[in-house]
């Protein structure tokens, strides 16, 4: 915690935690080991200004000038720029492979990504996180998953796109990308999907990642 209340809230709740770029220049505000509060948070850049904090710099500024609102600026996921794969087999006599991978938006603010494959039972989890990164409440926040495709049977492969165009995120929605075969022709494609978020201010980011997804059936 920073030390410094404004109506009674640290300032660590009101602004948001350093992240990259250039920091601000010195406040002559120090935590009590010393740190200026320069050095703890984001600068405010082009967001939005949030309510004046009553902490003033020399020049007569106040803080709320210097420092990114919390919440003002939404973050790329932790999926960013992660690829994940999915190999389907046949499972006991059964000569179907298939292979699924879902990349998942949960209206609890959560999102997960998913693998099925038909030589197992059930649904493995590959990683999960938190999408509601800029306060407010899901129905406030808008997904849109952009998805390209490719390798060697993007004709084979099928798409689930629940958010093709911008949708709100009261509701779940879901990107998975499937491929299958009945034969000894091994099957492979991928798809890159990009989950475009908009949050409660109209702020975006772009979250990228690359599903492969492949089949055989040994006959």
């Amino acid at each position: 915690m920073s030390g410094f209340f404004s109506n009674g809230v640290d300032l660590d709740n009101l602004f948001s935690p350093y992240r990259s770029g250039t920091k601000a220049g010195n406040t002559g505000f120090r935590r009590s080991d010393g740190y200026d509060l320069a050095q703890l948070y984001q600068p405010r850049g082009s967001t939005t200004k949030r309510a004046n904090v009553g902490f003033r710099l020399s020049d007569g500024r106040d803080l709320s000038e210097l420092f990114e609102a919390k919440g003002a600026a939404l973050v790329a996921l932790a999926f960013n720029g992660n690829s994940y794969t999915a190999a389907g087999r046949p499972r006991n006599n059964n000569t179907v492979a298939e292979a699924e991978l879902q990349l998942i938006f949960k209206a609890d603010g959560n999102w997960e990504i998913v693998r099925y494959v038909s030589q197992t039972t059930g649904a493995q989890s590959l990683a999960n996180g938190s999408w509601r990164n800029a306060g407010g409440s899901s129905g406030e926040y808008k997904v849109q998953f952009i998805v390209s495709t490719g390798g060697e049977f993007p004709g084979s492969l099928g798409l689930n796109n629940q958010a093709s165009s911008a949708q709100p995120l009261g509701s779940q929605r879901m990107c998975a990308v499937s491929i299958g075969g009945s034969d000894r022709v091994p099957r492979s494609a991928w798809a890159d999907v990009t989950a475009r978020l908009t949050g409660p201010q109209g702020q975006t980011v772009d979250s990228k990642l690359r599903f492969t997804v492949s089949a055989v059936a040994e006959l």
